[in-house]
């Protein structure tokens, strides 16, 4: 019995190495890219990322017409179709494949209606297998390792659905937008051209690509009622909110756009209208109400009536339940015509706290657009409004909407707050954006990962950021935890000095200036200590030393801006608030193009410096700079 208990487990030792995988060793050099169809904008991307990245990686290409094939847009062999909107990998010994759902000419059109399969599959092969990552967009911010092969285990595949019907990140959004009013109010010499401008939108959006975000389910919504005010302020000045001064409409006239302009809800006449214009568009799905970004909310007797406020409360406090009893309204209007409609507003600013008499009455035609603050949990708020009948709703966070020049430090935070979200059931993520050369990589980083893989955990793709700075990386990530523990106190500390009151906030942006309460002169002096260790260790190559050099701009840049606000509040000299403007300007001028920056976000933003910029008068300096 004995011998025959070893012999049957040596024969399971033998079955058992017949069935391990072997290793299929591709040689990077010599390998060669076949596409299906060249014409399709997915797969010519596809090969050309490829090839790209290929002879980066490689560092030399010389492809051979029997060497190995990387096949984009085909399936492997006894492949399976790919389901909609999923992407396939598969290795064989000779081939690697690349395919999916890459869209497919729309009838009665020349264009195709792209998607991306073969594309984030091509993707997934780069990052799991030859360890490439994304840190931030254009060219400095592929990191890889230089290898001239790779070995892999010979059943690798891969898989990839995107997790969210909503994936939008606006990272084009605002990006160094050379003709907005930020870039007006910027020095000369720190404007960019318009080249440039949408070099880095294009830049921005290969991005986002290259880590893998993809809508699938595509709808309208925005600030609905921006054009009411200059088309009805003579025809239907009630239509337009009553302020408290009796008036209806903007008194600036019929030429202002009206985004500062709410609606007279209760008003019937409002309530078809909208109706009307939804059925002369042809009855889309979307019917999007979002209100106009103001606290300007009607006064009216009808209007005040929808509303539930505590006695003493302020007006403009809490606004919720007018706005879902209004919502109630139409879509009940609406699924007369289509009873399949999805009414889509956003949740914001003093009407973002969860009602406290109504109720969501018809949860499957409603697409909340939640806008939660970064000073606030965002999970309970969340939950509030779900139990108020919330079904469908997408997150469309302010958090990087930040004009100040202080490292937050927010990123653990971010990530958290974005898987707790993904937990909860949200079907989208919309992530505003003002785009901070290296100031915000970090952070944008993150939460561009956790959109394409929400189960990761925070440590993974802190080492992947970090992967970026090569042997400084220990320092580097010395440095971040810095920041990290400053931010996250001097977050909880704004949070716990409100009271446990909702801090009210249209958007993050606003509270810029509260960046610099939670650090010190002699904190950016330790973290500048750190970075010099990075810089000073060896074997750092041309661009990792040069990341480390962009970190030490940035906290330079945070210590002169630090003094530049602390000099400029009661008690301190003139003379020496002047001077350190002086010498914060002179740094910007110096260091702007290597920094990346957009400098307009903080030349303009309020309320952090632009008042300070009026007081040093440098419109005398720099003629072309535009009043705020």
């Amino acid at each position: 019995m004995k011998r025959l208990f070893v012999l049957s487990f040596a024969m399971v030792m033998i079955a058992t190495a017949c069935a391990a995988p072997g290793i299929v060793e591709i040689d990077l050099v010599t390998a060669r890219i076949e596409v299906a169809d060249r014409k399709h904008p997915t797969h010519k991307l596809a090969a050309e990322e490829l090839e790209k990245h290929l002879l980066l990686i490689a560092g030399g290409r010389r492809p051979a017409k029997d060497g190995f094939a990387f096949v984009i847009g085909s399936k492997a062999p006894g492949g399976k179709d790919a389901p909609e909107w999923t992407s396939l990998a598969e290795l064989t010994s000779d081939a690697v494949y690349f395919w999916g759902d890459d869209g497919k000419l729309e009838k009665g059109k020349k264009r195709i209606k792209a998607r991306h399969g073969s594309l984030f599959a091509m993707y997934g092969f780069l990052e799991k297998v030859l360890g490439v990552k994304w840190v931030r967009s254009g060219d400095d911010g592929i990191i890889y390792k230089n290898m001239k092969a790779v070995k892999v285990p010979s059943n690798w595949n891969y898989s990839f659905f995107p997790p969210l019907e909503l994936s939008n990140f606006r990272a084009k959004d605002r990006t160094f937008a050379w003709k907005e009013k930020w870039e007006k109010a910027t020095p000369g010499p720190l404007r960019i051209s318009s080249e440039t401008a949408m070099k880095r939108a294009k830049d921005d959006v290969m991005w986002m690509l290259r880590q893998r975000h993809q809508t699938r389910n595509k709808f309208w919504y925005a600030h609905a009622f921006v054009n009411w005010n200059p088309k009805y302020i003579h025809s239907h000045p009630e239509y337009l909110a009553l302020d408290e001064k009796g008036v209806r409409g903007n008194p600036k006239g019929p030429k202002y756009d009206g985004e500062r302009v709410q609606l007279c809800l209760s008003n019937r006449a409002v309530q078809d209208q909208i109706i009307s214009d939804w059925l002369a568009s042809g009855t889309n799905l979307f019917l999007n109400v979002s209100p106009n970004d103001s606290g300007n909310h009607c006064r009216c007797e009808k209007c005040c009536s929808w509303d539930e406020d505590m006695a003493g409360e302020d007006f403009k406090s809490h606004k919720s339940d007018r706005y879902v009893k209004f919502w109630n309204i139409l879509i009940s209007k609406a699924r007369k015509y289509r009873p399949d409609v999805q009414l889509v507003a956003y949740i914001y600013a003093n009407w973002r706290l969860p009602t406290r008499r109504e109720k969501i009455e018809y949860p499957d035609n409603f697409v909340g657009g939640i806008v939660p603050s970064i000073y606030e949990d965002s999970t309970p708020l969340i939950d509030a409004w779900v139990k108020r009948g919330m079904k469908r709703y997408f997150v469309r966070p302010n958090y990087l909407c930040y004009g100040c020049a202080m490292p937050r430090g927010l990123e653990r935070f971010l990530f958290e707050d974005y898987k707790a979200n993904f937990k909860q059931g949200m079907m989208g993520i919309d992530e505003d954006n003002w785009k901070r050369g290296r100031l915000m990589d970090f952070e944008r980083y993150v939460i561009a990962r956790a959109i394409a893989e929400p189960n990761l955990d925070f440590a993974v793709v802190e080492a992947e950021f970090l992967s970026q700075f090569g042997a400084a990386a220990p320092e580097m990530g010395e440095y971040y935890r810095r920041a990290r523990e400053r931010g996250e106190a001097a977050r909880l500390e704004i949070v716990k000095k409100s009271g446990g009151r909702k801090i009210k906030a249209l958007d993050d942006s606003l509270l810029s200036g509260s960046a610099f309460a939670g650090h010190t002169e002699a904190d950016l002096d330790g973290d500048l200590a750190v970075i010099a260790k990075a810089l000073a260790k060896d074997g750092l190559s041309d661009a990792e030393r040069r990341r480390v050099r962009g970190m030490q701009l940035v906290v330079e840049h945070a210590k002169l801006a630090l003094r530049f606000v602390t000099l400029s509040t009661a008690g301190h000299a003139d003379c020496d608030f002047r001077k350190a403007g002086d010498e914060l300007l002179a740094f910007r001028l110096k260091h702007g193009v290597e920094m990346e920056e957009n400098w307009g976000a903080l030349f303009r933003t309020h309320p952090v410096e632009v008042r300070l910029w009026m007081r040093m008068r440098i419109k005398k300096q720099f003629p072309e700079i535009t009043d705020p």
